[in-house]
């Protein structure tokens, strides 16, 4: 890889931000490949949704919920790190998709598939949060503080 154009980013920490985001991608496909059997790539199999007999404890449908959700989030991270390696083939890692700005390089230390800054990422979040429902003002759902017994 070449220079990046657009950011301040050296090539030797491009070349450590890389090394992280394809060790993680292995990671994670092992992950999966151990849970799910062997996969074409970064998506999942579809969820497991086997008939479920009348006899299986919510204990067991619980855990299958956890497992899945788990592995939804896996192959979201193993997209956004395609995506943030896409960026670099496009000399465009590193630069906020929202903004434009440089994201500094102390974030991607942190989170080597960042596509936004800091604060478009919050943006992006509270605008999410919002479209879905949580977080909106009034929900139904009040927020409880933790308290030990």
């Amino acid at each position: 890889m070449t220079q990046h154009l657009l950011t301040s980013l050296s090539q030797t920490q491009l070349d450590m931000l890389l090394a992280q985001l394809l060790e993680r991608r292995q990671t994670l496909q092992n992950a999966l490949n151990s849970a799910y059997g062997e996969t074409d790539g970064p998506t999942l199999p579809a969820p497991l949704e086997a008939a479920r007999h009348r006899d299986e404890s919510a204990a067991h449908y619980a855990d299958d919920e956890v497992r899945d959700a788990l592995s939804r989030h896996d192959d979201d991270e193993l997209q956004q790190i395609g995506a943030a390696i896409a960026r670099m083939d496009l000399h465009r890692y590193g630069v906020c998709i929202s903004c434009g700005e440089e994201i500094p390089y102390e974030r991607l230390v942190a989170t080597p598939f960042a596509a936004r800054c800091i604060a478009c990422q919050g943006d992006a979040d509270r605008h999410q949060a919002m479209a879905t429902g949580h977080g909106k003002a009034g929900s139904s759902t009040p927020i409880r503080p933790i308290t030990k017994r």
